[in-house]
């Protein structure tokens, strides 16, 4: 039961993230040229945001909403990774072999 709860939670963790992802680089796109990237991480993101410098009310907004996807994808990109170890771990302490098969 702990590895189900723990994989339904890695599933939903997914799913926001994507979701997250795409909402952040529809709002690189309405700040930068050649904003949108396929795969985004909140490194990348950052990098593209920080020179952005706007002084109209809609643009500084945009550059706010932003930073503030990045934030929630930091948080959720952390999530993953403490929800993998403890799967790991979890697994691990079973002292099955799953981890060693590898995907086809």
């Amino acid at each position: 039961m702990a590895l189900r709860l723990l994989v339904d939670r890695g599933d939903q963790l997914g799913r926001t993230r994507a979701e997250v992802v795409s909402r952040l680089r529809h709002s690189l796109v309405d700040l930068i040229p050649h904003g949108e990237n396929e795969f985004l991480s909140a490194q990348q993101a950052r990098a593209l945001l920080n020179p952005v410098r706007l002084r109209d009310m809609v643009g500084r907004t945009r550059r706010w909403l932003a930073s503030e996807l990045i934030h929630e994808l930091t948080v959720i990109d952390k999530e993953i990774k403490i929800g993998n170890t403890e799967l790991h771990d979890l697994v691990s302490s079973t002292g099955d072999t799953l981890q060693e098969l590898t995907g086809r």
